[in-house]
């Protein structure tokens, strides 16, 4: 399969300013609908105090997660750096889940480096 690879709307300017006008939310904010019943953060996922507001304190049972593996999207990091980015937005998110709750989370494992990042998150997860 071939990745091609996307522009960057924090390098590169042109498409920043076309994109930013049609931009509800800007980096911090939380939108909450009327019926209380959904919201939206534009928050960094691995920050605690973000995901608690957003959160607004309710406890979660369900939390659905498909982060970037190392794609064309962002730059490419060591497994162990990328574990570690993992380990921090996982605790984020064990903060605000019910004592009940589900966690589905969709990786990529590269059949062709050792399926990873898939078999450490796996491992690092069975500490968590």
């Amino acid at each position: 399969m071939k990745n091609n690879p996307l522009p960057r709307i924090d390098t590169d300017p042109e498409l920043r300013a076309q994109l930013l006008p049609h931009c509800r939310l800007k980096a911090g904010e939380v939108w909450r609908d009327p019926e209380g019943k959904h919201s939206v953060g534009c928050i960094d996922a691995a920050d605690i105090r973000a995901v608690q507001e957003l959160c607004a304190g309710h406890a979660i049972t369900l939390a659905v997660h498909d982060p970037p593996y190392n794609l064309v999207a962002f730059e490419v990091q060591e497994v162990d750096s990328y574990i570690a980015w993992c380990e921090q937005w996982i605790a984020a998110t064990k903060a605000v889940l019910a004592t009940d709750a589900s966690l589905y989370l969709w990786l990529g494992a590269d059949q062709k480096d050792g399926f990873q990042p898939l078999a450490d998150v796996m491992v690092m997860m069975r500490k968590q």
